[in-house]
């Protein structure tokens, strides 16, 4: 038995997994901007246990 992908399996199989990279490694690198951005003076008023909260919630995504 010989099965043929569709055209929608080929792209999952080829593209899919290049998309999520890129989508949580640009949520990971907001994350670290934003830490950086924190720990430069910006965003004086969220406070670090809110960064902290963000941070983890990212981590775990």
């Amino acid at each position: 038995m010989s099965s043929k992908k569709s055209a929608f399996e080929v792209y999952l199989s080829a593209v899919f997994k290049w998309g999520i990279i890129a989508l949580t490694g640009a949520c990971m690198f907001a994350t670290c901007m934003f830490i950086t951005e924190k720990l430069l003076g910006f965003y004086k008023d969220m406070q670090w246990i809110a960064v902290i909260c963000f941070a983890l919630m990212d981590v775990c995504f």
